[in-house]
């Protein structure tokens, strides 16, 4: 790539160190590359109330949220959704593990829900806890309940995140696979989603509004639901702690998270972006 017009970064493991912050020296990168006409755009799975928490205002052209189920344009206050699950997809997709500890998440605008079966009440305890002390970390002002539920306690959601041993997550996405979106963002979390959504297409959206060709976009990850976004961009970057999978299909890897490794690796080939 000689020449780059876009820049697409995951958040959690990418721009965000394992303290979950946004380091001054990342931010100055993004804004280093606004400065000079390169439209940057962070496309997470977390929900956009979280993204419009986290990414302080002029930094990014774009946020991309839930896995691109969401993508909102901060100079337009403009949301553009995508299909989400309906309740029979949550029942269909928890009915595969009801005789399992699995802790499922779901959240939107209002409240995040936690919920897992009734037969254990021990992992949504300890799942509960750790929660809140994350959610105090984090300074989140959004509503959180966990319940114990056998039958989805929401009608729909962006997606649905569980939480198991690898073994079972694993038995869960090859069941599902041919029905839905489903990629690990870590080693025992999977995340679902309706087929027709993901950061790659989503991106490929988002890049012809700003008339962009996706060979020009470089992306920047660390998990397995950033496949999508190498697949369609010119070049893709992973993380030094990025899952496997996605180092496969890296064509560079820079540092870790908590060596501000994105932010690195734009320094190092700046003249890409001037």
């Amino acid at each position: 790539m000689e020449h780059c017009r876009a820049a697409v970064f995951d958040m959690d493991g990418t721009l965000l160190d394992n303290r979950s912050v946004l380091r001054a020296s990342t931010c100055a990168a993004l804004s280093f590359l606004r400065l000079h006409g390169v439209r940057v755009i962070v496309c997470s799975g977390r929900p956009l109330y979280s993204l419009k928490e986290i990414v302080p205002a002029g930094i990014a052209d774009c946020l991309c949220a839930c896995n691109g189920q969401a993508v909102y344009y901060p100079e337009e206050d403009l949301t553009v959704s995508e299909p989400c699950l309906s309740y029979s997809d949550l029942k269909r997709i928890t009915s595969r593990s009801r005789r399992i500890p699995v802790i499922y998440t779901s959240a939107d605008e209002n409240c995040s829900v936690q919920w897992t079966h009734s037969n254990a009440p021990a992992a949504a305890w300890l799942y509960d806890r750790a929660h809140e002390t994350f959610r105090r970390l984090q300074g989140w002002k959004i509503r959180s309940v966990t319940l114990l539920m056998d039958d989805p306690p929401v009608d729909s959601s962006a997606k649905i995140c569980i939480a198991s041993s690898r073994k079972e997550l694993l038995r869960i996405q090859k069941e599902l696979s041919d029905t839905y979106a489903c990629y690990f963002v870590g080693p025992l979390w999977l995340e679902i989603m309706h087929q027709s959504v993901g950061k790659g297409s989503a991106l490929l959206k988002i890049l012809e509004r700003y008339g962009i060709d996706p060979s020009e976009c470089i992306a920047f990850g660390d998990g397995e639901n950033d496949i999508p976004l190498f697949d369609v961009c010119g070049m893709g970057i992973a993380m030094g702690n990025a899952m496997r999978a996605l180092k496969k299909r890296a064509d560079g890897i820079t540092l870790s998270n908590d060596q501000d490794g994105a932010a690195v690796w734009i320094r190092a080939h700046i003249s890409m972006f001037l």
